[in-house]
């Protein structure tokens, strides 16, 4: 109940005041329809861009390992490394990262900093490893090499899976292509002729007397 009223108390004030005119204009069981949904879409919009969002995250997941386990094998210690994904890699992730080595450059410890890296479960082990090598000295590029090989195949599971929905999703689009230029080309014909013939067998010449 707190929750529902904390929510309401965030809506802005014209949003009441078009509220209050939608029930003087409409009546309270229209408005109340418009209001449900436009939160439903909105509550869609949102679910939309997340799963994108996570997407993004779990697609990058292995090139940043990979540019992480580079570094250390390299030699780079956990900031460094962290700074040359922050400078090649791209995509949300490597946003985060960035926005990690503004803190630890503002004076915030690695292990703290490394928190805002968990933007996805599929993030976490990452981060747990990256946290033991800067917090215990245990060796990286092994902890990595497993966090590649997840990532690679959480990846690949993801690829499948879309291509399994793909046909799914086509068959709207296709139904709806299709099926006019199938009426247009097979049915229209056909019941043209129907007409013609009905047409000619309704004007007959009337019989010589």
């Amino acid at each position: 109940m707190s929750a529902l009223v904390r929510r309401l108390g965030r809506i802005r004030l014209r949003w009441w005041l078009a509220g209050a005119v939608g029930v003087v204009v409409l009546g309270p069981v229209p408005t109340l329809a418009v209001v449900g949904a436009v939160l439903a879409v909105g509550r869609w919009r949102g679910l939309r861009r997340t799963r994108h969002h996570r997407r993004e995250v779990q697609a990058s997941l292995p090139d940043v390992v990979d540019l992480v386990r580079l570094g250390a094998d390299a030699g780079l210690t956990v900031p460094l490394a962290l700074d040359a994904v922050a400078e090649h890699a791209t995509g949300p992730l490597a946003g985060a990262v960035g926005a990690v080595m503004d803190r630890v450059a503002r004076g915030v410890r690695v292990v703290d900093a490394l928190d805002g890296l968990r933007i996805d479960p599929a993030v976490e082990p990452l981060v747990d490893a990256l946290v033991d090598a800067e917090r215990y000295g245990t060796p990286l590029a092994d902890a990595l090499a497993r966090v590649a090989v997840d990532s690679r195949d959480q990846r690949r599971r993801q690829a499948e899976q879309r291509a399994r929905r793909l046909p799914v999703q086509l068959l709207a689009p296709l139904v709806a292509c299709a099926l006019p230029a199938t009426v247009v080309l097979a049915v229209v014909p056909v019941a043209m002729v129907a007409l013609d013939g009905i047409a000619f067998s309704a004007i007959r010449v009337p019989p010589l007397s």
